[in-house]
């Protein structure tokens, strides 16, 4: 997929939050659905390998779920090579993550 493609694909999952967004902020759409609908599929589009198409070992994998080389458990951690390279936490459209000391809490846990 060229870059142009990337993008309107990308484009389309923003669209398709924004065109029902209040359904999703509500408290019945769980984070779990958002992770299935969203989350994996923005970072399937990147090019990350969520179900191991590869057939890496698990130690190997490029995607891990709910499992890393951290104190906390965040919902991702990307890999490469074996390495964590970055984790994301996800959280329902309803609660979101923008209040610093939610993030503050999340990086304390992960990296210390």
């Amino acid at each position: 997929m060229d870059k142009e493609e990337l993008r309107k694909e990308i484009q389309e999952l923003a669209d398709r939050f924004s065109s029902h967004q209040s359904e999703y902020e509500s408290s019945d759409y769980l984070e779990s659905q958002l992770r299935a609908d969203f989350i994996d599929e923005m970072f399937r589009l990147l090019g990350w390998d969520f179900s191991n198409r590869a057939n890496l070992s698990h130690l190997q994998r490029e995607v891990l779920v709910e499992k890393g080389d951290t104190k906390g458990r965040p919902d991702y951690s990307f890999r490469v090579n074996g390495e964590d390279r970055f984790f994301v936490e996800a959280k329902a459209s309803s609660k979101g993550t923008d209040k610093p000391e939610d993030i503050a809490a999340f990086r304390r846990r992960t990296f210390m």
